[in-house]
């Protein structure tokens, strides 16, 4: 089985007043031809499709027409929401976005909620736990705020995730290749410093133990650098899809085979 992941494209995002749309649907009509050219059996976007939660049409148009372009190849897609994506607005159009092969979430949820889908690939069975942008305000009630303290409530958010992970591990199969792709930070993970500081540090740093050792690929968005992490399962960050400051240049998009 062969799989395409990757992440972090924040279509719609301008650097020193410059619009980068342009340059993404080059690189994204690049991922595409590969895509073809590989006859990859999925393709993973783990999140922060656009830069805001209410992207330009044109970011909007050149996202779209690549996951279109995917269909028309017959290979399947699954796009989870990161911190940059209105996760409302994904899963509002998330049954448009089947009919061009993607499957959509925007805010976490359980396995049996949609939170694990498995999709008849050539190259087999593809059994895939998603999990979106878990924000700690959704995931913290009014009396954790008022009745913890910071640390408490950092500790709290960091098992609540574990839960959500350890959950959708548990509708992995036996009879698939099973892979998790989640929009999160992991403690110690290089950073491209093009990241949100308040959404990669502190409270949103997990320790890499609490990633689910059972998934034979682990699909990871949020941090720009590609790297490996250190987990109990092949674990990888795909990095941004371009540029993403002035600082540093990674191009995602990495090509799996199982």
């Amino acid at each position: 089985m062969r799989l395409i992941h990757t992440a972090d494209w924040h279509l719609g995002r301008r650097l020193k007043g410059v619009d980068r749309t342009p340059e993404l649907a080059l690189v994204l009509d690049e991922l595409l031809a590969q895509a073809k050219a590989l006859e990859v059996d999925a393709v993973l976007m783990a999140g922060d499709l656009f830069d805001t939660a209410n992207p330009p049409a044109e970011a909007e148009r050149v996202a779209y027409r690549f996951f279109y372009g995917l269909q028309q190849a017959g290979i399947p897609s699954i796009l989870i929401a990161g911190n940059h994506d209105a996760a409302v607005r994904i899963d509002g159009i998330a049954n448009l976005l089947s009919l061009a092969g993607v499957a959509a979430r925007g805010r976490p949820r359980l396995a049996k909620n949609g939170g694990v889908i498995t999709l008849n690939t050539p190259g087999g069975k593809l059994c895939v736990g998603m999990l979106p942008f878990a924000s700690e305000r959704k995931l913290l009630t009014a009396t954790d705020l008022w009745e913890k303290d910071d640390v408490e409530q950092r500790q709290y958010y960091r098992e609540q995730v574990g839960k959500l992970l350890q959950n959708l591990a548990q509708g992995f199969r036996e009879d698939s290749v099973n892979v998790l792709t989640a929009h999160l930070a992991i403690d110690g993970a290089r950073l491209a410093h093009s990241e949100v500081p308040f959404y990669t540090l502190n409270a949103y740093a997990l320790c890499e133990n609490i990633l689910p050792a059972a998934a034979q690929y682990i699909a990871l968005g949020h941090i720009h650098t590609p790297q490996r992490i250190l987990a109990a399962a092949p674990t990888y960050y795909s990095g941004s899809l371009i540029q993403s400051s002035r600082r540093l240049a990674y191009c995602s998009g990495g090509a799996l085979r199982f």
